[in-house]
């Protein structure tokens, strides 16, 4: 009687829809802004010419304003999506926990006084203690794009940072601490990006996103190691084109992974193992929070994305005003 009615790891994906929506009427709408411009002539210099074109002005108007409602509620929609999917994960889960802990408590007797203390305890839940979590970065200080371009590519070696300070030359931050995750050259450090410096290019659909909810006796190792303190895995359904686009305000890092990179164990028991589990036409990343992420979102056009193709280099981009 634990099976939720709700499927969470698929409502979002229902949001996809709504984002493509969103997308066109954000064309549509850039399209039509300059019509009243570039037909304006046309109208002629008389009084009522003057007045017509006053008339297709006004109209314009009302049907751009109309456009960029609708488009919001959109994607207010599609991002409600996403979040309530989450919501419903965690409640599942919570509920199967509780009926695990019944069923527990059953198996190992009813509760008599008799029995010797500890006799009928539920298992109990194991804190798993909180490790600081490092993640290998591209080998420039920061992957600010300031001309728009691509990101950098690695060089032969790559640096790691912690809490998102650059590596001293020569050492790691701190030589009494070992990275948690082996080099890599395949993380990108959000840090120091800024929109403005972002090149500009007309609104497309983004990809859905989702995070798995984790059951009790479930830990992600990334590279064989437990995730630090802020960090999650993200899945993002591929676009027809085979693209990933998502947006990167709230990290400060973000990391592509593959089924080789990802495992999902058994924190209470390590010889239990097994794939993390993942969807057709979906891809897995490494992502540390923000701090601050929390504060309200950013407009539209100040969004900053990234786009990683099926073949090449991820770039930066934001959309057109």
């Amino acid at each position: 009687m634990n099976q939720f009615w709700v499927d969470p790891e698929n409502l979002s994906k229902t949001g996809q829809g709504y984002g493509e929506v969103h997308a066109r009427l954000i064309g549509l709408q850039q399209q039509s802004a300059p019509l009243s411009a570039r037909y304006q002539a046309s109208f002629g210099d008389d009084d009522e010419g003057r007045e017509f074109f006053q008339n297709f002005e006004d109209g314009q108007q009302t049907f751009l304003d109309g456009v960029g409602g609708q488009s919001k509620a959109l994607l207010y929609i599609s991002d409600g999506l996403y979040e309530n999917g989450k919501m419903y994960a965690g409640s599942r889960d919570e509920a199967d926990q509780v009926s695990h802990k019944f069923k527990t408590a059953g198996e190992n007797g009813s509760g008599d006084s008799q029995k010797p203390t500890g006799y009928n305890r539920p298992a109990e839940k194991v804190p798993l203690e909180k490790t600081t979590g490092y993640v290998a970065a591209r080998a420039s200080k920061a992957l600010a794009p300031n001309r728009g371009v691509e990101p950098s590519k690695p060089l032969e070696k790559g640096k790691f940072v912690k809490s998102q300070r650059a590596v001293p030359a020569g050492g790691h931050a701190n030589e009494g601490l070992k990275p948690q995750l082996p080099v890599s050259d395949r993380g990108y450090v959000l840090n120091g990006l800024k929109s403005e410096d972002v090149k500009v290019r007309k609104p497309e659909m983004t990809s859905a996103m989702k995070l798995r909810a984790l059951r009790e006796n479930e830990q992600p190792m990334v590279y064989g190691h437990p995730l630090g303190e802020g960090q999650h895995i993200v899945s993002a359904t591929e676009l027809p084109n085979g693209a990933v686009r998502i947006g990167v305000d709230g990290y400060s890092d973000i990391t592509p992974l593959s089924g080789r990179d990802l495992t999902l164990d058994n924190p209470n028991n390590p010889s239990e193992s097994k794939p993390y589990p993942t969807e057709d036409g979906e891809r897995l990343f490494l992502v540390t929070e923000k701090p601050g992420s929390e504060q309200p979102e950013k407009s539209l056009d100040d969004r900053v994305y990234m786009e990683f193709p099926r073949d090449g280099e991820p770039s930066f981009f934001r959309y057109r005003k």
